[in-house]
């Protein structure tokens, strides 16, 4: 039996989560034209990722507290109303989970 596959939300969450445990253990990370990356860019890139998951969060919850009941379906994202999944999860799904 195949375990359930994990919800976008989930998948991102993990995704960010991921590269900012590795940036933090103080793995190597190599720039794209292969040098090493300053304590700055390493700085900056665990600001950016903390700030993505943030904005993930607060596009993941339906509000305070928990979801909706089932009838009143579709949830809504609580920081932007729009349905889930909305689309400013997909354009993090995009970035994150390509």
């Amino acid at each position: 039996m195949n375990a359930p596959s994990k919800d976008i939300h989930e998948r991102v969450h993990d995704e960010i989560q991921a590269r900012i445990d590795t940036l933090r253990s103080g793995a190597p990370a190599t720039a794209p034209n292969g040098g090493a990356w300053t304590q700055d860019k390493v700085a900056k890139e665990l600001a950016q990722l903390e700030r993505d998951q943030d904005f993930l969060v607060a596009h993941w919850r339906t509000r305070p507290g928990g979801s909706l009941a089932a009838d009143h379906l579709p949830m809504r994202a609580l920081a932007c109303g729009e349905p889930q999944t909305c689309a400013h999860v997909e354009d993090l799904a995009k970035k994150y989970c390509p």
